[in-house]
């Protein structure tokens, strides 16, 4: 009887053992490991919200100034509307007028989207004749101008000299200018709260 252990019921309940480990007690440690993996993701987001909260108002400040400076920035571009070509052309027009260049003609060229959609881009002929002193104001007023634009093509003859001490000219330039939407969905938010 050397081998008493290995006995018909001892091998049962061995094996017993044996499923009972594999069906129950392997299931129930990867449940438990997953449990614990998902807490200890659930501890690193939560290291990151308390990481945010004790920077919370340094952020919203930060917000506040980012915002400023959009609201500061959009001072510079048109308003995004119906009326954006018509205010365009009439501050084009007013330039050259007080330059004391002639605007024979302005033609929109193109009038298109940026390619995220965020402001819209206008291009323009202006077609003008006045004295060469005149035309170097007008450009000068256009430079200096608050509300940004590009000189994307600009074209111009000089005639002889005449009773304009630098004679007179007859040309075109072609402008870029920039409109974005009027958006007041800039907030700086805190638990519920809105700051305008």
């Amino acid at each position: 009887m050397p081998n008493n252990w290995l006995t018909k019921n001892n091998l049962a309940l061995f094996l017993g053992v044996l499923i009972g480990l594999k069906f129950m007690l392997l299931p129930l440690l990867g449940w438990q490991m997953l449990k614990l993996d998902q807490l200890a993701s659930k501890s690193r987001q939560l290291a990151k919200i308390e990481q945010v909260l004790v920077f919370e108002d340094t952020y919203r400040d930060q917000a506040r100034e980012l915002k400023a400076s959009l609201e500061s920035a959009s001072g510079h571009f048109y308003v995004d509307d119906a009326s954006a070509k018509l205010v365009i052309q009439r501050d084009v027009e007013e330039i050259f007028d007080q330059g004391g260049l002639n605007v024979t003609n302005f033609s929109w060229v193109t009038d298109t989207l940026d390619a995220t959609g965020s402001f819209r881009v206008l291009v323009a002929t202006v077609y003008f004749t006045g004295t060469t002193t005149s035309m170097v104001e007008a450009f000068w007023s256009l430079a200096i101008s608050t509300r940004l634009k590009n000189v994307v093509e600009w074209s111009q003859q000089i005639k002889r000299f005449s009773d304009a001490p630098l004679g007179g000219t007859t040309g075109s330039v072609t402008l870029k200018f920039f409109a974005i939407k009027k958006d007041s969905n800039i907030t700086v938010a805190k638990a519920g709260q809105s700051y305008e």
